[in-house]
């Protein structure tokens, strides 16, 4: 519910459950990492990824998120759960507020997988052989206040190796990559 959101740069403070993301940039490849800081923890986040075809009801609040369907996956450190169409209890991904939490995924192994820490500390594969059509984006849906940083902001941890690039680089790669292609096909 868009009345009851406050976005302040890369600050995000929800009061009813709703969902904000990169929906402009669909991830096919690489290994990709982003993180959040909690601010202010809220009782229902769920943090993550959703395909293209991922859609939440427009107008009232609907209590729909990522992780909700099976087109999009998400933790949610607060219950201790991750959802992906229905939700499952996880251990050793707890947060509270000023947590800083890490979210990787690696589309370039055959397992497509999704890693989370919190505060840089053991990195938890939390999905799998992850199937989804298009690409994914990365999305919060929370009640709570977080600060998302893509990567236009020095990462507090970093991802879990080197050969991760924040969201913003990896949209950087992937113009740069198509401007080369489109010139060398003219």
């Amino acid at each position: 519910n868009i009345e009851s959101t406050k976005k302040n740069g890369n600050s995000l403070e929800c009061i009813q459950f709703s969902t904000w993301g990169s929906r402009g940039c669909l991830f096919q490849r690489g290994k990709i990492y982003y993180e959040c800081t909690v601010i202010k923890k809220g009782k229902y986040p769920q943090i993550g990824w959703c395909d293209e075809t991922f859609e939440v009801s427009p107008g009232a609040y609907r209590a729909q998120g990522v992780g909700d369907f099976d087109n999009s996956w998400g933790i949610d450190g607060v219950r201790e759960k991750v959802w992906n169409g229905r939700s499952q209890s996880i251990s050793g991904v707890k947060w509270v507020e000023n947590d800083v939490i890490g979210l990787a995924i690696d589309l370039d192994s055959p397992e497509k997988n999704f890693y989370v820490a919190v505060n840089g500390r053991q990195w938890v594969k939390v999905f799998s052989n992850m199937k989804y059509k298009g690409g994914l984006w990365p999305a919060i849906t929370i009640d709570g206040h977080y600060n998302v940083n893509f990567g236009d902001e020095n990462m507090r941890f970093g991802p879990p190796d080197d050969s991760y690039r924040s969201v913003i680089d990896q949209m950087k790669n992937m113009c740069l990559v198509q401007d080369i292609y489109e010139f060398v096909i003219r």
